[in-house]
């Protein structure tokens, strides 16, 4: 495509939709406040939790003793996958996180 040609591929939009969304998702961190309130509320956090139970020690380590929780950590992308939760609904549910204040 010319540096004129206004229009843009299917590709090309799809392409940028997904950087997009990648740069969103890396500015996505909560405290782990938010993020078990987040799951209380979206009725989840008694599954992870029992995830948890059976998780290997350094993800318990994480899960308890974790500063903050990052979007793109493997923690994160395995919780979502064991829930059976697609990136848009892992995002929603950061962003709820993101407003709850204690």
């Amino acid at each position: 495509m010319s540096k004129t040609d206004p229009i843009q591929s299917e590709s090309e939009i799809e392409s940028h939709e997904v950087w997009a969304a990648r740069i969103l998702r890396e500015k996505m961190v909560v405290s782990p406040f938010q993020a078990k309130a987040a799951l209380q509320q979206s009725g989840m956090l008694a599954d992870v939790n029992a995830l948890m139970d059976v998780a290997d020690e350094i993800t318990q380590l994480a899960w308890q003793n974790a500063q903050e929780f990052r979007r793109l950590s493997p923690m994160v992308s395995a919780i979502g996958y064991a829930l059976d939760l697609d990136d848009g609904q892992i995002d929603e549910l950061f962003k709820l996180a993101q407003s709850i204040t204690a």
